[in-house]
């Protein structure tokens, strides 16, 4: 039999509940409520369309497929971020990546990339690359149909 881990107080100012992780089901629900609905955060129909499409064109995870890895990709990534200038409805800046369900996903570790300010991007043969600080530059990529919002890395001094 091994040990449990010991309650710790919920994380909600006042509240007398212990839990073994995050918060008190009471507490819970309430961040839930003020959360909002996924309509309500920008994810309604438009974007659920645009998820589908992504997703039918990149059945596999674009970053490891760079890697010969096969795993299938279940998010629907903008390639800029929308915070960095990032097209939300260009299908040119989207790419499917893997969750990180069953480990650390791809889409995970983009993203904690991104919110430190770096940006990593899809390199052939290496898979998600830290490219350097976030820069917006307007690119084209082999087979685009236009012009796409990619960061560069900053010029180096």
């Amino acid at each position: 039999m091994s040990p449990t881990k010991p309650l710790r107080p919920c994380p909600a100012p006042g509240c007398p509940n212990r839990v073994a992780h995050g918060r008190c089901p009471e507490h819970q629900r309430a961040r839930e409520r003020a959360r909002g609905s996924a309509h309500e955060r920008g994810y309604g129909r438009e974007h659920q369309d645009r998820r589908a499409i992504v997703l039918a064109r990149d059945p596999l995870c674009v970053a490891c497929l760079a890697m010969d890895r096969v795993t299938a990709s279940t998010v629907y990534d903008h390639i800029v971020p929308i915070e960095a200038g990032g097209s939300e409805r260009d299908l040119d800046n989207a790419q499917g990546l893997c969750d990180g369900k069953t480990g650390r996903g791809c889409h995970d570790i983009k993203r904690a990339a991104e919110s430190r300010g770096r940006q990593m991007l899809v390199i052939p043969g290496r898979g998600l690359v830290d490219v350097g600080p976030l820069v917006a530059q307007v690119v084209r990529r082999q087979g685009d149909r236009g012009p796409v919002k990619r960061p560069t890395p900053a010029p180096e001094d």
